[in-house]
């Protein structure tokens, strides 16, 4: 099945894709936020944005999570496919944290309890992926130390922080630590296609 996910997404090609996915949800993150007006990092959840009173910002929050969480099952495709055992755990446990931000975005607060349970199990596939991805790296010997202090910075932010501090922060960590996945592709695939 990955065979066709390989060639098709190349390390170059799923590289870019990387790098661009975390872009893209920052400058949608952002919009909403600065449309929105009200909106305070650290004392309102991410979420907030997706209900905004103004009808923009929360289109913009909402679209922003579904297209990311669709581009990002991509990558997590790619990074199943480009890797073996934990790798590839790592990547598929992406993919599917990235249908539950799809969620996120698609229910949003006005769901009620349904959008607190696909928002948890974002986050609890997020860390489990970063989880795997450490496993992986230290295996293959390819420098785990980056998966390994965002594991550390979370906890530490879960144990210190409230949650609209430390949920916004842990969604900064997903993105840097997805162009950090895709530069790892890049630079341990030993291509140049």
């Amino acid at each position: 099945m990955f065979d066709n996910v390989q060639k098709i997404l190349t390390a170059r090609i799923l590289t870019v894709l990387a790098l661009s996915v975390p872009v893209f949800f920052a400058m949608m993150w952002a919009s909403s936020a600065l449309i929105d007006g009200l909106w305070r990092f650290g004392e309102e959840s991410l979420s907030r944005l997706g209900v905004s009173e103004d009808p923009v910002a929360a289109l913009l929050f909402n679209g922003g999570c579904i297209s990311t969480g669709a581009m990002g099952i991509i990558v997590g495709l790619g990074i199943a496919a480009h890797n073996e055992d934990f790798g590839s755990l790592a990547g598929i446990t992406y993919a599917a944290g990235m249908f539950f931000l799809v969620l996120v975005g698609a229910l949003p607060l006005t769901a009620g309890m349904i959008h607190y349970v696909v928002a948890s199990i974002f986050g609890i596939l997020m860390m489990i992926s970063l989880i795997l991805t450490a496993i992986n790296d230290h295996r293959r010997r390819m420098h785990p130390e980056a998966e390994i202090l965002f594991i550390v910075i979370s906890l530490v932010l879960i144990a210190t922080q409230r949650f609209a501090m430390w949920e916004a922060l842990l969604v900064i960590i997903v993105m840097i630590w997805t162009v950090l996945q895709g530069i790892k592709m890049r630079v341990y695939s030993g291509t140049t296609e």
